[in-house]
């Protein structure tokens, strides 16, 4: 993220690629855009898989804190904030207008000060519940969707300075996808004989 941010900056300043950069239709423009929020709210929905859903305490956190961002942000968007300060009125203006911002301040804020559920009903998990529900889930290398294939690993093995580039799995992560097919192989090989 930090690249694509750097190679932006660099596209703004050097007015060829601003050229380049404004050719790009404005559907394609709004199609990233969007993706780009639904991968914020996938990530950010993906937070909760450890809180337990099942007590109303935490289903009225989380409608209460999705509603009165949405409904605050609209206010305020509505009705300007006019404190006779304008550097104050601009600051909390901008602030009292995003929505994931109030929401997840009111979440902090109600998840904090509100009883009724043990830590682990609230979603945070001790490294040893951790730890063991990382070896139960680890996934098989079949239903992973980012391991590539074995000559593909090698290649990128060979060629090791490849494993930099934002999107090609660092050399880690192929060793240990490779480890893990050669640990596969050896088991069939003894199953087999």
């Amino acid at each position: 993220m930090q690249m694509a941010g750097v190679l932006l900056i660099l596209a703004g300043v050097i007015s060829k690629f601003a050229a380049f950069l404004s050719m790009i239709p404005e559907p394609i423009i709004g199609g990233l855009l969007a993706m780009g929020v639904c991968l914020i709210n996938g990530v950010s929905l993906s937070n909760l898989q450890t809180v337990d859903m099942k007590i109303s305490r935490n289903l009225t956190i989380i409608g209460i804190a999705i509603i009165m961002g949405l409904t605050t942000a609209t206010h305020f968007e509505k009705t300007p904030l006019n404190t006779g300060n304008q550097i104050v009125d601009d600051v909390f203006g901008t602030l009292l207008t995003i929505r994931m911002l109030i929401g997840g301040v009111i979440a902090f804020i109600l998840d904090n000060i509100t009883g009724g559920a043990t830590r682990r009903q609230r979603g945070f998990i001790s490294e040893m519940d951790e730890e063991q529900s990382d070896m139960e889930e680890q996934p098989t290398i079949e239903s992973n969707g980012y391991a590539l294939p074995s000559c593909v690993n090698q290649f990128f093995l060979k060629y090791s300075w490849l494993t930099y580039l934002p999107v090609i799995p660092s050399e880690r992560e192929i060793r240990e996808i490779e480890e893990k097919r050669n640990k596969l192989d050896i088991i069939e090989k003894i199953e087999k004989a």
